[in-house]
């Protein structure tokens, strides 16, 4: 496949998941507006207090399965068994973790809230685990099966489903409505897909015990390690949250705003990787085909998409912060002022992190990320202590990119990948513009007119930049062109 070709498809599968993206950006907007104002910085910072519990609950007993299960679908695209294989232990996890939860429901409860008066709640919020290991599994498959289309239309009839549910429990209940929040997402989430598990007829696959076996000891032997990883990088955002909710809880509804702009409002990038990505590189590596340029076109289209989104909120976000949240929440601002230059570093650690998992070097892989995160807690406590929440989003910016440094070093010394000419020369200059405008803001008087004028210069420029590559290595404007001039 030629580079415009690679190009091209890359570029379409980030603009299809960029659709999704932002349909589902614009519920969660919505969802996130009311939240705020509702239960305001304490309620938000609960949220993502349960909401990590839940996580470390569900990654402790998944094993690693989602991941080694998306690379088995992948690989076998035509072998239904798997399937079936897969769906079964997935289950098993699920109700693993549902009992996990019931049985140590007035534990969570204490180091949750320090009392266990809300463990009848988490008793509640047992089934939701099985209905997320079934949600789950229709995912991979999609994923694995390169079905696009249907898990574009499961993702957006969810999203909505999903909106429509949380924002009812909040205005009705209030902060009391957080548990059956949760639990609804679970339910409406689980009705959208099982209309997909029930096409794949899984009663109609037999299966043998050595199969059975078989297939879970390669699941769970290659998915151990990843399960590790994502339980101890939950402990470390646990260990941050509870750090925050000591020191003042406001703070740790700041934390979760600010990891919302990064990571839900800033996914479209990272929602194609893990979603169309890193199945490509798993085929190409299994049918050994050269991945260099692949990775390169990948790290170039994910650079040029991210920079004017990083560029405009840098311009607008005390117009953004309020307006998606409440004035309550401006201070999130301090945590962005470099917490969004690291989206750019993500955008080049991504590519090089899933050749990595890829090759199944599932070992290095295991020590990459928790040096990450125990980098992540250290640096986060540290410059939290000494320039508060600014220091939240330096912490960020130091750690991803020095991991850029490292996983470059660890890909080019195996000969797996290099940068070419292009790639280097659009890191740097979406980099610059990025530092540029962050200077302004310390040059120039907070909220005065020059500082506006300045960062819109800088934002300007640097997305006509971008723009005008996308459009030299894409077609762009051609694109645009099809989409609303018929």
């Amino acid at each position: 496949m030629t580079d415009k070709k690679t190009h091209n498809k890359i570029f379409k599968s980030i603009s299809i998941f960029g659709s999704v993206q932002a349909i589902q950006m614009v519920c969660k907007i919505i969802s996130v507006k009311i939240t705020t104002v509702i239960l305001g910085p304490s309620g938000v910072g609960l949220i993502g207090l349960i909401d990590n519990v839940i996580n470390l609950i569900t990654q402790g007993s998944s094993f690693g399965i989602q991941t080694i299960g998306t690379q088995l679908i992948a690989k076998e695209r035509e072998n239904k068994s798997n399937q079936k294989v897969l769906f079964i232990w997935m289950f098993i996890c699920g109700v693993l973790a549902g009992l996990f939860c019931f049985i140590f429901s007035s534990f969570l409860s204490k180091i949750t809230f320090d009392s266990d008066a809300y463990s009848i709640h988490f008793k509640a919020l047992s089934v939701y685990f099985i209905f997320f290991s079934i949600i789950n599994f229709s995912i991979i498959v999609l994923k694995g099966l390169n079905e696009i289309k249907k898990l574009i239309k499961y993702q957006i009839i969810s999203t909505v489903l999903i909106s429509l549910s949380t924002i009812s429990c909040y205005v009705l209940w209030g902060i009391d409505g957080i548990f059956p929040a949760f639990i609804a997402t679970g339910l409406v989430t689980f009705i959208v897909y099982s209309f997909y598990l029930s096409k794949l007829n899984l009663k109609a696959i037999s299966i043998t015990k050595s199969d059975f076996f078989s297939q879970g000891k390669y699941l769970f032997l290659k998915g151990s390690l990843l399960a590790l990883n994502g339980v101890f990088g939950l402990v470390c955002f646990f260990l941050i949250r509870l750090y925050l909710k000591e020191n003042n809880p406001e703070y740790l509804g700041f934390y979760d705003i600010g990891n919302l702009f990064l990571v839900s409002y800033f996914g479209i990038i990272f929602t194609s990787l893990a979603s169309d990505y890193f199945p490509t590189l798993t085929n190409k590596f299994a049918q050994k085909e050269d991945i260099n340029s692949f990775v390169n076109i990948q790290i170039q289209t994910s650079i040029l998409i991210s920079t004017p989104l990083i560029l405009i909120m840098y311009f607008g976000f005390d117009f953004i912060i309020p307006l998606l949240t409440s004035n309550a929440f401006l201070p999130v601002r301090e945590i962005l002022l470099f917490g969004l230059i690291s989206i750019l570093c993500k955008t080049i650690n991504y590519p090089l992190g899933y050749i990595v998992l890829a090759i199944d070097d599932t070992k290095n892989y295991f020590y990459q990320n928790i040096v990450g995160d125990i980098l992540n807690v250290v640096l986060i406590l540290i410059f939290f202590h000494f320039f508060g929440l600014i220091g939240i989003g330096l912490a960020m910016f130091i750690q991803y990119f020095g991991f850029n440094f490292y996983l470059w070093h660890f890909v080019s010394k195996r000969n797996l990948f290099a940068f070419d000419s292009k790639s280097m020369r659009y890191i740097l200059v979406c980099f610059l513009f990025s530092f540029l405008i962050v200077g302004c803001e310390f040059i120039f008087v907070a909220q005065s007119l020059l500082l506006y004028i300045s960062k819109a210069i800088v934002a300007l420029i640097g997305v006509t930049y971008c723009i005008f590559e996308l459009n030299k290595n894409n077609n762009f404007f051609d694109s645009l062109k099809k989409k609303f001039i018929k």
